[in-house]
């Protein structure tokens, strides 16, 4: 794809999100720099400044299970405080129980159900890290594996 396509379907995608995923999107880009402060002192800050990627020698380090698993909780607390500063609550029943189970999966599959909920600013995944789906998991993990990817959009390095 050219740079203009890239562009233009990403801008349609935006544009096709409702504004609860704007937000939440927006809020995650504002706390690139956090997130980086916070993960690259891991790796020693040795990346490569035109691809933004880590360097091979500790890119093993800084996307291992145990980095990825820590900073996906810490970026879960980023979002939950996030929206429950925007009003949301959690749902009513225990985590672990077989009511939230059931309404966890049903959360990801009927899009009806989950936009009631939204509307009502209640949020299936206000709950500790651990007890979230596998899904809502790799969410996380994937803001701290797409820093290389974000910055590169955002930051011109031809001239480098």
């Amino acid at each position: 794809l050219t740079d203009y396509e890239v562009y233009d379907k990403a801008e349609s995608l935006w544009q096709n999100l409702s504004e609860k995923d704007k937000v939440s999107n927006r809020q995650a880009a504002d706390h690139l720099w956090t997130k980086i402060r916070l993960v690259w002192p891991t790796i020693n800050w040795k990346y490569n400044p035109k691809t933004f990627e880590p360097d091979p020698e500790v890119a093993d380090l800084l996307f291992g299970d145990k980095i990825l698993q820590e900073y996906g909780e810490i970026e879960h607390r980023r979002w939950c405080a996030d929206l429950l500063l925007q009003g949301f609550v959690p749902f009513e029943h225990a985590y672990g129980s077989s009511e939230y189970d059931e309404d966890a999966t049903r959360w990801e599959n009927d899009k009806i159900f989950k936009n009631r909920h939204q509307e009502q600013k209640k949020h299936i995944s206000l709950v500790p890290y651990k007890h979230l789906t596998t899904k809502n998991q790799e969410r996380d993990i994937n803001q701290i594996k797409e820093i290389p990817e974000f910055l590169r959009r955002v930051i011109n390095t031809n001239n480098l």
